[in-house]
């Protein structure tokens, strides 16, 4: 490790020379003002009738006093900052080994003194650096919901140690998978699947314990949650807000001393710091060719139950390459379109496994969250899949070659369309029809009638972006971008831009409607019509922008160099612009 602080601090210099490293810090900190004032505008005063099923999942009783506002507001707070730092590590560093794998230059850094826990340390720097400073533009914030009362610093600066410590485990859980793996989806999903095993299992195990017929209290099974980075979140939200309505979301059964909280968070880092080190001594070797041993045969044995046999194979390959050459090129796996149902089926074991636990409680304040997970799993998915395949072909350089057979842009086009029909129509329909089958239960609910019409354009808007969506990852992933920079790119042009846009202005017109006395403009209610309008404005130009940028000129995009250097920002070129400008004037 004696060269180790050179590379390290080399890392930080490049991180820090870079605008996207201060563009991030003050972006997540405007995100987290933002999000901070919408929820105490939505936690003043509200009920749970007119909450509903949320107001058991944030933690909210009947009402909220003036003495529980900041409690309740940090207890949402830290739920949400707690799931960011556990999954924006392995999205940070999912792919920073693989990628060195992939362009063959992983062995080149052994050519000098440098050692393995140089390159880690080098790596983890690099990616920590932006990730460090978003926390520390996050963590002033934390502290406003003590000038409202119910939380001390004590609890800010325990979230704060609770955060540090969920994003360095979910930074070595992605080096560790970007070790193992060469694809980048493939070892940023194995990353993000190990982050909520390591968070989810020991509370699976602690609720199996207290459930057994021969069960043993909730006391004598609470070390189990200690090994989860979530009961960190979990306890430090939950002393802020003492009496909660209902039975899951009660706080814990013993109390958090100092000695278990620092006893959890160094068992924690103790993981990381192992992973790391198994890092540190793969990182030597898994760059080099070794021939084929008979040890290795599982990988065989993986590869014909992923793709079938030879006969499996040629079938396949004739029934789909009739059809169109590229999709076949993103369908080759014979298992992917069962991929989709077994996640619906996972979803609907877990709520299963809850309605014979907790009863009809688990339909009315859960099914809400089961449906929006399942939403948002199926989003990402689609949008991954939109521009996994363009992304390689890309990156490797394949793509041009592509082009230069008799399939042109529109067959490639073609054939992302019926790839992602053949995989995702039918779950799709299905879910669409949960949505309905939810809607139609909440028919005699008081409200009801006035909730179907923005359900309905919800879902409209929804179908929308995800095409949106859709487009936007194909004109990223032909400009060469990777494939987690694209499916974040496509996931914030086509969702959360336009969902920000809609609350900030939903936020504002309700303002005004309140100021102005509860009186309608013109007589019409504008805080559902012209968030919408903006959103589908939005969503329509990004992606028309994108099909057309797209559809006009994919063979000159496929065939540009791809960029190592960082491109500069807009507010630079904007500048410059104007600096031309004025001198011209003054000329």
């Amino acid at each position: 490790m004696k060269n180790a602080w050179p590379v390290v601090g080399r890392e930080l210099r490049v991180a820090a020379r870079r605008p996207a490293t201060w563009r991030a810090r003050v972006s997540v900190a405007g995100i987290a003002v933002g999000l901070t004032a919408f929820i105490l505008w939505k936690a003043m005063g509200i009920t749970r009738a007119q909450l509903g099923g949320a107001a058991f999942v944030l933690g909210m009783g009947n009402s909220i006093s003036p003495g529980a506002l900041g409690g309740v507001v940090f207890l949402q707070l830290t739920f949400v900052t707690g799931l960011a730092a556990l999954l924006i590590g392995p999205g940070l560093t999912g792919d920073c080994i693989s990628r060195e794998r992939r362009e063959g230059t992983l062995g080149l850094l052994f050519l000098t003194d440098l050692g393995g826990w140089d390159v880690v340390l080098g790596k983890l720097a690099a990616a920590a650096w932006n990730a460090g400073y978003c926390l520390m533009g996050v963590l002033p914030v934390l502290t406003m919901p003590v000038l409202l009362g119910g939380v001390t610093l004590g609890q800010v600066a325990l979230l704060g140690v609770a955060l540090i410590n969920a994003l360095f485990v979910g930074l070595a859980a992605g080096m560790l998978a970007s070790s193992f793996c060469r694809d980048a989806r493939q070892a940023t999903g194995l990353a993000h699947s190990a982050v909520v095993f390591l968070a989810a299992f020991p509370w699976a195990t602690f609720i199996w314990l207290v459930s057994r017929d021969d069960a043993i209290t909730a006391v004598q099974a609470a070390p189990v949650l200690l090994a989860s980075p979530f009961t960190l979140f979990f306890q430090v939200g939950m002393q802020s807000v003492p009496t909660i309505a209902g039975g899951f979301l009660a706080p814990l059964p013993f109390q958090l001393t100092g000695r278990m909280f620092a006893a959890a968070a160094i068992a924690q880092q103790l993981a990381a710091w192992m992973m790391l080190w198994v890092v540190a001594r793969r990182v030597r070797t898994v760059w080099q060719d070794k021939a084929a041993a008979p040890s290795q045969g599982w990988r065989s044995a993986w590869a014909a139950v992923r793709f079938g046999g030879p006969v499996r194979r040629a079938d396949l390959r004739r029934r789909l390459l009739d059809r169109n050459p590229f999709l076949w090129l993103s369908q080759r796996e014979i298992w992917k379109p069962y991929y989709p149902w077994m996640l619906f089926v996972g979803l609907i074991g877990g709520f299963g496994f809850g309605l014979w636990k907790a009863g009809s409680m688990w339909i009315g304040e859960f099914a809400p969250v089961a449906i929006f997970i399942a939403h948002v799993l199926l989003v990402v998915w689609i949008v991954t899949e939109s521009a996994q395949r363009l992304c390689e072909e890309r990156q490797s350089g394949a793509l041009e070659l592509l082009l230069t057979t008799p399939l042109d842009e529109r067959g490639i086009f073609t054939g992302q369309a019926m790839g992602l029909r053949r995989l995702f129509l039918w779950p799709a329909v299905v879910l669409i029809g949960v949505d309905l089958w939810w809607m139609s239960g909440m028919r005699g609910e008081e409200g009801s009638e006035s909730r179907a019409i923005p359900f309905a354009v919800s879902a409209a808007v929804f179908l929308r972006a995800l095409s949106a969506s859709r487009w936007v990852a194909t004109y990223l992933a032909i400009e060469g971008r990777t494939v987690n920079a694209v499916v974040g790119g496509a996931l914030g042009i086509g969702f959360i831009v336009p969902s920000a846009i809609s609350g900030t202005l939903s936020y504002l017109l309700s303002l005004s409607y309140l100021l102005s006395g509860g009186v309608p403009f013109l007589g019409m209610d504008l805080t559902r019509v012209v968030p919408t309008l903006a959103m589908l404005v939005w969503i329509e130009s990004a992606g028309r922008f994108a099909r057309n940028r797209v559809s006009s000129g994919f063979r000159e995009m496929a065939s540009r160099p791809l960029r190592r250097t960082a491109k500069a920002s807009w507010w630079s070129r904007l500048s410059g612009a104007w600096r031309s400008v004025g001198r011209g004037s003054t000329r």
